[in-house]
């Protein structure tokens, strides 16, 4: 029994309690639910900046690996080209040397050209000369003057051929001093050259 009274004055005591302090639990109640939303409230603008910046931070990443995958493919554009301008010095390079090997051996056969042809030019030279002189010879022999013994004096036609033929001889003799050629021809000039002088 006496534990029932006990029981009872705690019942009462906490009836007592909360209708004293109703007010003050619904105005603690009011400010706790306030403040949660608040919270909740906070928590979701916080949960979408948190999206936004997952968002702008993966387009920043994104952005980033698509300009890096450019990097990379105008890198390889620029090795490409590199390797390309390598590859055309080293083809120059070997055609220079090509045309240089060319021009040397075009300078060598245009000088052995010009030697063939300085030497026929001579050898041509010396072969009219000689066609020449060959010719002055036969028409000394043609005039039947014997060089080394004058004439009769009477003998009009002897002294005729003979003059023609001296002065034949004079022709030739001068002719190949004046082209190299007298030492060659030296026998015949000596064998027509006159011993006597005339007395008529």
């Amino acid at each position: 029994m006496l534990k029932q009274q006990e029981e009872a004055m705690n019942l009462k005591e906490m009836s007592n309690f909360i209708r004293k302090n109703l007010a003050a639990c619904i105005v603690s109640l009011l400010i706790f639910g306030a403040f949660g939303a608040f919270l909740v409230q906070q928590y979701i603008v916080l949960y979408d900046k948190k999206n936004e910046l997952d968002q702008q931070v993966k387009a920043f990443y994104d952005e980033g690996l698509i300009k890096q995958e450019e990097f990379l493919k105008r890198e390889k554009e620029v090795y490409k080209q590199e390797i390309s301008i390598k590859s055309e010095k080293e083809t120059y390079a070997k055609k220079l040397l090509e045309l240089d090997s060319l021009k040397i051996k075009y300078e060598k056969l245009n000088a052995e050209l010009n030697e063939s042809a300085r030497a026929s030019s001579v050898e041509m030279r010396r072969q009219i000369a000689e066609e020449k002189l060959n010719s002055l010879m036969s028409e000394i022999s043609a005039t039947g003057a014997n060089l080394r013994a004058t004439p009769e004096c009477n003998d009009k036609e002897g002294w005729k051929q003979y003059n023609i033929a001296r002065s034949k001889l004079n022709e030739a003799i001068s002719f190949a001093r004046a082209h190299g050629l007298y030492e060659d021809y030296q026998g015949f000039f000596n064998a027509n050259s006159s011993l006597t002088i005339s007395t008529c």
